[in-house]
Parts: structure tokens; sequence; C-alpha cells
């Protein structure tokens, strides 16, 4: 018998044995435009207390250091998906945050900064 309804259960199933956060924000060949577009992931993983906040630690690790463009996605990722972090998460996220020297900082930074410091309050 085939189903036609797909549960919120069923797709958080599939999202997370399928590694799609895996495949979408980490590796050496991550795409800006991909990293954008996960957040969506992100927030639904989020919203459903799924988000393993283990990946908040490998999306900064893999894409921090990489090329501008990879770097702003990775703020407009955080800046969309920080909001929904759980306590533990925006914990994990400040900590990354807070290690940015102040003389990276720029206006894609303090922009996230400030998206954070909303979500954290």
């Amino acid at each position: 018998m085939f189903r036609n309804k797909i549960t919120k259960e069923d797709l958080i199933k599939w999202i997370t044995e399928n590694k799609i956060l895996d495949y979408t924000l980490l590796g050496d060949s991550v795409h800006p435009e991909l990293i954008k577009r996960s957040s969506d992931v992100a927030v639904f993983l989020c919203r459903n207390q799924s988000f393993q906040i283990e990946y908040i630690d490998k999306i900064w690790t893999q894409n921090h250091d990489k090329h501008e463009t990879t770097q702003l996605a990775l703020y407009e990722f955080f800046k969309t998906v920080s909001p929904y972090l759980s306590f533990q998460g925006i914990e994990k996220l400040y900590s990354h945050i807070s290690a940015i020297p102040y003389s990276k900082y720029n206006e894609n930074i303090v922009s996230m900064i400030k998206t954070f410091t909303e979500s954290a309050l």
C-alpha cells in the first residue's frame, strides 16, 4: 500500500538518516548557495527539537576560514537559524562568535552578531 501523507517525523527521520546537512554544509566542496538554502532544513529541525547542536561546531569549523563568499553564506545561515536554536545551541554559537578577533569584524559579522544577540535575549 502506498502512503499519501508524509509526517514531519518521517521527514525528520529521512533528513537525519540521509545526512542531508552533512552533504549541504560540510566538506571541502560546499557551495555558498547550498549553505544559505540549508538554513530552511536546519530551522525545520530546530523547530522540531531535532537539530543536533554538534552541527554548530562542524558547520562553523568547516566554513569560517574559507573564501569570503562562503563566510558570508555561513553568517547568513546562522542569522536565519539562531532564532530557533536551543539554549545550548545559542551557547555553542556564542563560543564561536566570541572567538572572532575584533580586527576581522566587518559589516557581515556585525549583522550576524546583531541577529544572534536579538535571538539570545
